[in-house]
Order: C-alpha cells, then structure tokens, then sequence
C-alpha cells in the first residue's frame, strides 16, 4: 500500500469526488431542497468549498508531487500523506455537513500550511527557489481560510471574509498558471513531436505580475476601474502566452485540447470580468466568474489531472473514450452555466441544473475511470 503515500492518489480522488458532489449539494440549497451550512452563509459556503475544498485537493496532490520531481527530495511519506489528506477530508466533513466539533473552523489552515511546509522544505533544501513562491501562496491560502472563519463568526469585519475569499482567488489562480504555464506547453511539446515551445521570457513574467497585482488590489478594495485593468492586462497576457504552443494540432489531442482551452477560457473569462467591471449591466457578472471558474480551472485543472494520473502510474499518454467525454462534460457545464442569464428567466433554473449535471458527469467519470490507476501500484512497475 506504500503507493498511497504518492500524494496525487488520494488527493486527486477526493477532489473528483468532492467536485462531482458539491454542485448538486449547492442548487439543492439553492432551491430551497436542502439545508446550507450553518459554519458559513450560503453563498460563501459554495464559494468556500470550490476553493478550498476541490481547487485545495488539486493543488495538493499536484505540489506534493511534483515538488518530488522538482528537487529529488520526499514531501510527504505515507504518514505525512495519510495527515495532510485527513486534515482536508475533516475540514470538508465539518463544513457540509454542519458539524460542530473544536477548533473546525481552523482545520483549513493547519492543513494548507502543512503542504506549504511539506514542499518549502524540500525546495530549500535543494536551492531551487523559482520554486518557493508555491508555498508562499499556499500560506496565503491558508490565511484566507482563517478569514473568512473569522469573519463569518463576527470576529473580524465582514469586508474581510469578501477580500479574503478574492485573495483566495488569486492565490489559486497565480498557482494554476504558473503550474500550467510550465506543463501545458512541455505536455504539447512531447505528445504533438514538436520543437522547444516559443519561450516568451517577459510576456510569461509580465502576465504573472499582472496577475499578482490584484493581490493588494483586492486586499485593500480599490477602485472597480483599478481592478478592472489588471484582469484586462492578465486576460490579454494570457491570450498572448497560447501562441506558439501548438495551435489548431493540440485541438485533435483531447489530453491537450482540455489544456489549450482552458487556458483559452482562463484568459477570456478574466477579460468579461474586467468588462463587467469596467460597463456594469451589459452583462452578468456571474457569466463572467462561470467562465474562469468552470470554463478556465476547471477545465485546466481536469485536464491535468488527467494527464498527471496517466503520466505518474505508468499507463499509456492517451485519454480513453469516457476520459474525452469528461472533458467535454466541463466545457459544456461551462457554455450552459455563462449563458444561463441570457434565457427567459423561466428556463434559468433548468440550465443550472444542465450546466451542474454536465459538472459532476464530467467529474465522475474521470474518477470512475481512474479509481483503478489512482489506487493501484504502477502498471510498469516503478515506484511511485
């Protein structure tokens, strides 16, 4: 059972699950079928378990691994992966299902800051620092966690848990994109045969400063029109990245079309959004954050754990037919779920639920199909 202790079994498992169960959950509150969290208001529950619940499972198995690969040295053993996933199954347990139990509210942040140390110490201890920015993020993760407790228990202002669920954003958002930025072009590069990706240098630096600067912007709540161009400048930077990986040759690949339009969807959803802000009314905001949320990450957060869990188990580079539906799945959950306000408002709650179904159809069936290589030693036999 030691391959359990590779940190992207379980972790990518969970949040499979957990994805294909917190959508449904959320339009049953929604409608009225269902009882919300009584931890957080409605609303900030939906938002608080995508982000750190499924976004927080992703990122785990992803970092816990990779960091392996990155400096040679161990993360997590099976001991220290059995923890760090127990402290995220708990925190998800405690907060739908309404559990009371001391200290529960905190169980967010013990658990993003043992990943931050479980990674930061191995790329100190290796000197390879373009690496430490990930755990930095991660404690922000953790701090925004904090927040939002405090916050929704009246510790804090509530202006705070708002910011913080927005820094959150942010964190995760800077994590993806520098994580994709590094694999999807490599991942095109060795399955499409193809030369070296374009390095753009500046405009991959320039994209993720951008991105970075709402950071303060939404910690300090300036200006809508401020926060407005740095999704615009990020948006149209990252458009500019695509170029030169691959193009229309990656579409016919479903392992690198779910990557190429994600990545596609990441930087057209930050740009609706800075139109909302900058024109209020021409369209909904929801629209906009659907597209990123769904359309972006969670497209860009399938695809690689897809590919992670074919590349780390030693099976064939290339998605099964279920697989391929699966991403088609999200990308249609996200097209539903933007246009969704579009529609007579009679036709509304029908197209939540299409636009829902289509999310966890996608997510089961990457489980469903992956639940054998996830839980099982290596088909070549390697370690790992």
């Amino acid at each position: 059972m030691n391959h359990l202790a590779t940190p992207f079994r379980l972790f990518f498992v969970g949040a499979g699950l957990i994805a294909a169960i917190l959508i449904p959950l959320w339009l049953l509150i929604l409608t009225g079928h269902a009882s919300p969290s009584e931890n957080l208001p409605p609303l900030a529950w939906h938002a608080h378990e995508m982000l750190f619940g499924y976004l927080g499972a992703v990122l785990a198995g992803f970092l816990l691994t990779a960091t392996v690969n990155w400096t040679g040295i161990p993360t997590s053993g099976p001991i220290g992966t059995a923890m760090l996933f127990s402290l995220w199954l708990l925190a998800r347990i405690v907060q739908s299902l309404h559990l009371s139990i001391p200290g529960g509210d905190y169980l967010g942040l013990v658990f993003f800051l043992g990943v931050a140390l479980a990674i930061g110490q191995a790329i100190v201890r290796s000197r390879r620092w373009r690496n430490i920015g990930f755990p930095l993020l991660l404690v922000v993760l953790g701090a925004s966690d904090l927040l939002i407790h405090l916050s929704a228990q009246g510790h804090i202002d509530s202006i705070w848990g708002k910011r913080a669920i927005w820094l959150a954003v942010d964190a995760i958002a800077l994590i993806i994109l520098i994580f994709g930025g590094r694999v999807v072009p490599m991942f095109t590069k060795n399955k499409l045969g193809l030369g070296d990706p374009r390095k753009k240098g500046l405009l991959d630096y320039a994209s993720l400063v951008a991105l970075s600067a709402l950071m303060p912007i939404h910690a300090l709540s300036l200006s809508p029109t401020i926060e407005a161009g740095a999704w615009l400048v990020s948006g149209i930077l990252i458009l500019l990245r695509l170029y030169g990986w691959g193009g229309s040759k990656a579409l016919k690949v479903p392992l690198l079309m779910v990557l190429h339009l994600g990545w596609l969807l990441t930087g057209l959803g930050m740009i609706l959004i800075a139109w909302v802000l900058f024109r209020p009314g021409l369209m909904p905001y929801s629209s906009a954050l659907h597209l990123l949320f769904i359309g972006g990450f969670g497209s860009l957060s399938l695809g690689m754990m897809a590919r992670v869990t074919l590349g780390h188990t030693g099976r064939t580079m290339s998605a099964g037919r279920p697989v391929a539906v699966s991403f088609l799945a999200i990308l249609l959950a996200a097209g539903i779920r933007t246009l969704a306000p579009f529609f007579p408002i009679e036709h509304y709650s029908s197209l939540l639920w299409g636009a829902g179904i289509a999310w966890s159809l996608g997510f089961l069936l990457f489980v469903v199909t992956n639940i054998s290589a996830l839980l099982s030693r290596r088909a070549d036999g390697k370690p790992g």
